[in-house]
C-alpha cells in the first residue's frame, strides 16, 4: 500500500508479470481472478513484462511447440487487461527480455 501525501488517501497496488499467457504452465484462473479483483476493488495494476509467452525457435526449452498461436495469445492478454485500461487502473512498465 502506497500513501498519497497529496489526495491523504490509500492506493493499492499490484504488480503483475511474468504470467506467460499462452504458456502450458499459465495458470489462467489465478491471473483472471486476480484481474478481475483488482477491477472490481479499484487496485492499481503495473505490469512489469512478460505476459505473453512467445517463445521463438531459438528460446529456451520447448515452450515455441507448447504455446498457443502468439497473436492469439496477444489478442487474449489485450482483452483481459481493457477493463484495467478503461478504468484508468493500468500502468505497463517494462515488456520483458
Amino acid at each position: 500500500m502506497i500513501i498519497n501525501k497529496k489526495f491523504k488517501k490509500d492506493i493499492d497496488i499490484m504488480f503483475l508479470g511474468d504470467i506467460h499467457w499462452g504458456a502450458k504452465n499459465c495458470d489462467v484462473n489465478l491471473v483472471k481472478e486476480n484481474i478481475k479483483h483488482c477491477v472490481d476493488n479499484g487496485i492499481y495494476v503495473i505490469t512489469v513484462g512478460d505476459l505473453w509467452e512467445s517463445a521463438t525457435r531459438y528460446s529456451v526449452g520447448s515452450g515455441v511447440y507448447e504455446q498457443k498461436n502468439p497473436q492469439q495469445q496477444f489478442d487474449e492478454i489485450y482483452t483481459l487487461l481493457l477493463p484495467l485500461k478503461e478504468k484508468g487502473l493500468l500502468l505497463n512498465i517494462m515488456t520483458g527480455n
